[in-house]
């Protein structure tokens, strides 16, 4: 057999005989393959393919028709930065594992017709030359598992907020650091010296950043130009520089990154690539997403991959806000690229006015879990019962019913229950236990909802403003767009802060000032946070058209300028 594997395809010349030998014969009807467990999550043949299945990855192999399936146990969620294998099956190029983290699991085995073994197609050898050849560069010994880098030596940068040193940091920093050098980061550049001033919730949000950013199965060069796109719209200048040479890196048209640069539609975009870009222009733009462009990008990426695309719009809008908040610095002799522009990215519809486009069909689904009943709703997204999730969605269901419920955006989140159980388990942190005082908190929260024109969001949090002590006119005056008159001073250091980073992307030195001496460094920082994340639930909810409760009735007009 090690003979046969080495004469199939000559890369296996170059494996150890004992890592061929990973190839053996279990019964004289079939051949079992050991592969480690963590390159993929499950397998499963049907008809004339196998489709080896990760958590972000579908991959069509031929095989034969009578082969049994076999299902490999989820791999954990981190991934320490150590040697990486490039793994590139089929739907997902140039997704990123790590050796040391595969690797260090224990065997799989899937077991296929010995008859067909022996005339498998070229496909089949090129996945068994992967798992092959992985398998003998983990036993290499010349290839030691790279180490976190030492949290001591480690160089923050920042501004408004002054980088901090490793030693002078509190149990909870130095734990935020120890999970960024061991993550796929492994460092802490960017918007992490921020987070650090309120590290719990920051930790929380940096693990859903990373799941958005390595763990999704988008196409790299789709996932980046997201990510300029989120950096042009926010005018964040070093989010831009960083993800402009990954976007290059990963083979994105120059072309596409100058006109993205200068607020152009590219023109030669790839097809799968144009129907992202249609996604997230018209979700930035207008708030609102078409029926055409809805069906095209969950046609072409499914529901999961959709909502994976704008959790990263969401994930690197918060990021440029933290950043332009802190004027976060460009390395020394770089100069800024982005140009101010009116429309940084073309604008769809009538912009902010536009309103929810086609007609609305919302489902609400009744189902129980573990005995206790809850309710599911939606619109595009077609609400889920518990018996059609996966152990997964099970999983983060069950948590969920034990807490604060299916609510809000939850019917979409858990479309990826591995990003959607870290996004809930942020959202928890900014709802229940931030530094700010509630009153601030919801303030904050109503202004991104009536930016983005979130009714459902609106209406939860309006409420529970006045119940915090915002005062009822003050809250209709920013439901109409106007400006509240008669604030107290810390409502109005807040209502400066939030509105003037939406409409100008940045905050005034004035401004700045103010709301930091009302709530501190770190109370800035959840502000913000508040703001980013109830941004990214905003989206979810709009590009669902999450309907309201049938009580219920819309109170935010579709304004072109929401908040003045």
């Amino acid at each position: 057999m090690i003979r046969a594997a080495r004469a199939l395809h000559p890369l296996a010349a170059l494996a150890p005989r004992k890592a061929l030998a990973r190839v053996c014969l279990r019964t004289p009807s079939a051949l079992s393959l050991r592969l480690p467990m963590g390159i993929f999550d499950s397998a499963r043949m049907r008809n004339r393919a196998l489709v080896i299945q990760s958590e972000r990855v579908e991959s069509p192999v031929a095989t034969s028709p009578l082969a049994e399936t076999a299902v490999i146990p989820p791999r954990p969620t981190a991934i320490p930065q150590s040697h990486e294998l490039a793994i590139d099956p089929g739907e997902a190029p140039s997704q990123i594992y790590s050796t040391s983290d595969v690797f260090a699991r224990r065997a799989t085995t899937m077991r296929v017709p010995y008859g067909f073994a022996l005339t498998i197609g070229a496909l089949t050898i090129g996945a068994l030359t992967i798992g092959v050849a992985a398998v003998a560069s983990a036993q290499t010994p010349s290839a030691p598992p790279k180490q976190a880098p030492d949290p001591r030596s480690l160089v923050l940068l920042g501004d408004r907020f002054k980088p901090l040193k490793y030693d002078e940091m509190t149990p909870e920093q130095k734990i935020m650091i120890d999970h960024l050098l061991a993550g796929e980061r492994g460092g802490a550049n960017g918007p992490f010296n921020v987070l650090l001033r309120s590290p719990e919730v920051g930790d929380l949000a940096q693990q859903f950043g990373g799941a958005m950013r390595f763990r999704t199965g988008l196409p790299k060069d789709v996932s980046e130009v997201i990510i300029i796109m989120t950096g042009r719209n926010w005018m964040a200048q070093y989010e831009w520089y960083s993800h402009k040479a990954a976007a290059l890196r990963n083979g994105v048209n120059p072309a596409i990154v100058d006109a993205i640069a200068t607020g152009r539609r590219p023109a030669g975009m790839p097809p799968d690539m144009e129907v992202a870009y249609n996604l997230i222009d018209e979700l930035l733009t207008s708030h609102q997403v078409t029926d055409a462009t809805f069906k095209a990008a969950a046609d072409k990426y499914g529901e999961r991959r959709v909502v994976d695309m704008i959790g990263l719009s969401g994930w690197y809008g918060l990021v440029s806000m933290l950043l332009n908040v802190d004027r976060y610095p460009l390395p020394q002799g770089v100069q800024p690229e982005l140009k101010p522009l009116e429309n940084p990215l073309p604008a769809a519809g009538m912009g902010f006015a536009t309103s929810i486009p086609g007609p609305v069909s919302p489902v609400e689904v009744k189902s129980s879990a573990k005995g206790k009943e809850f309710t599911m709703r939606g619109d595009r997204f077609k609400p889920l019962t518990y018996e059609q999730m996966t152990p997964q969605q099970q999983k983060m269901t069950d948590i969920a019913v034990s807490q604060r419920g299916t609510g809000g955006s939850f019917n979409i989140s858990v479309r990826d229950p591995d990003g959607g159980q870290l996004f809930f388990d942020m959202g928890d942190r900014v709802r229940f236990h931030m530094s700010v005082p509630d009153k601030l908190k919801e303030l904050t929260i109503c202004l991104t909802a009536r930016y983005w024109g979130a009714q459902f969001e609106w209406l939860a949090h309006r409420r529970a403003a006045v119940q915090a002590g915002l005062s009822e006119d003050k809250v209709k005056a920013i439901a109409e767009g106007r400006r509240p008159v008669g604030m107290s001073a810390d409502e109005e250091a807040v209502y400066n802060f939030i509105t003037e980073l939406f409409r100008t992307r940045q905050a005034s030195d004035a401004v700045f000032a103010a709301v930091k001496s009302v709530a501190g460094e770190r109370g800035v920082v959840d502000l913000v946070v508040s703001a980013g994340y109830y941004q990214a639930v905003s989206m979810f909810m709009n590009a669902d058209r999450l309907p309201l409760n049938a009580n219920q009735q819309p109170e935010l007009k579709y304004l072109a300028h929401p908040l003045p």
